[in-house]
């Protein structure tokens, strides 16, 4: 009876640790109320908010370059500038796509602006937005429609469960 009491308590021990490692390494999440405040501002998922993010950087800040995607969730200044243009922000500067606040706001007012297509139709277009065109051998729409949405589909999952369920 001991032993079996001591085999119980060593699983759960092991299955909180595999969770804590999943949560905090595997799938970390950052800015996780910038991410609430503005999945409620724009109604859209929190956990596609947070998938998008660690699909595209893995919650780490891709620095300013002119004419590239950068940021959490990787923005060109000149989408940026457009979608802040659409939200009303007439202060905008194109420096400002990498601070997490500003990033996650016009990435998920982008987001918005395609609530109620399909999540494959979102990905296709959201690499169009990154600014990757056509490749002369691949159309990237399609690519993208084809082998990401399936990667940000798991993790939306992954991030309900550990983040937003409750």
């Amino acid at each position: 009876m001991k032993k079996t009491i001591n085999i119980i308590i060593i699983i759960l021990i092991l299955l909180v640790g595999c969770g804590i490692f999943v949560r905090e390494v595997i799938f970390p999440i950052k800015d996780k109320k910038i991410i609430e405040k503005y999945a409620k501002e724009y109604n859209v998922k929190p956990e596609l908010i947070a998938s998008i993010i660690h699909f595209e950087t893995d919650f780490n800040q891709i620095p300013y370059n002119k004419g590239k995607a950068c940021g959490l969730m990787k923005l060109t200044a000149k989408t940026g500038a457009e979608l802040a243009k659409e939200i009303g922000d007439k202060n905008f500067k194109p420096e400002e796509i990498v601070n997490n606040d500003k990033n996650i706001q016009l990435g998920t007012y982008y987001l918005s602006k395609s609530n109620g297509k399909s999540l494959r139709y979102l990905v296709g277009n959201w690499s169009i937005r990154n600014g990757v065109e056509k490749d002369s051998k691949i159309d990237m729409k399609d690519y993208a429609e084809k082998f990401y949405t399936k990667k940000i589909e798991n993790r939306e999952k992954i991030y309900k469960v550990l983040y937003f369920m409750f």
